[in-house]
């Protein structure tokens, strides 16, 4: 696992088991400044009191999680780690469903994807915003349409 990614699952666990996370605790944690900045912008994180932190309200039901679930699910609301999770769910859709997949598409869309879906929409309303439907792309040309939509979208273990 990345450093910085690991930092991250350190702070998460921490959090996850005392509820809470004091200055002194992330001393120990390499580049647990710029997470606690990170998590705090994207809501998954409070100011307690002078130099400690708590899980938002939120996301206290992170508490009930497994360390794993707790840390994607944190991550998921950093929104450039978000974007870049999407662009995987819309790019994988498009290239079932240039594959033939359509009846895995359609079930995928009704049950995993639902609550992506709108996201998804919008993503590929703007990736093709030029008229070119992704469907009707050569297969090799869709990870360079979504890597053209959005290019800073990366996991934190490289874009943070």
């Amino acid at each position: 696992m990345d450093l910085k990614l690991k930092s991250a699952g350190e702070i998460i666990n921490h959090l996850i088991t005392w509820g809470e996370i004091s200055r002194f605790e992330l001393s120990g944690i390499a580049g647990a400044q710029d997470w606690v900045a990170i998590f705090k912008n994207a809501g998954v994180l409070n100011i307690v009191a002078t130099d400690i932190w708590s899980l938002s309200p939120e996301l206290w039901s992170l508490l009930r999680e497994d360390a794993e679930k707790a840390l994607r699910n944190a991550l998921f609301q950093v929104p450039e780690y978000r974007d870049y999770l999407i662009s995987i769910l819309a790019e994988g859709a498009a290239s079932a469903a240039k594959q033939g997949l359509l009846d895995e598409v359609e079930k995928w869309s009704g049950n995993e994807l639902l609550p992506f879906l709108s996201s998804i929409n919008r993503m590929l309303n703007q990736i093709e915003a030029d008229g070119k439907r992704i469907i009707d792309q050569k297969k090799a040309a869709l990870p360079v349409r979504f890597t053209l939509y959005a290019p800073a979208a990366q996991p934190p273990s490289e874009s943070l």
